[in-house]
């Protein structure tokens, strides 16, 4: 789900004050983003069990 929510929000204006309340902030994307690389290794190593 996350991955997906990356994938969309390149298509997302975050000048849209319509969705602007939805959306995470810039210092909450970073985090989801270090967090969805970490979940990435964790599935790999899995895999190579």
């Amino acid at each position: 789900m996350v991955n997906r929510y990356f994938k969309l929000l390149e298509f997302l204006d975050p000048e849209d004050d319509d969705i602007l309340h939805l959306l995470p902030s810039p210092a909450c994307n970073k985090r989801l983003r270090s967090l969805l690389a970490e979940l990435r290794d964790i599935e790999s190593v899995a895999k190579a069990l």
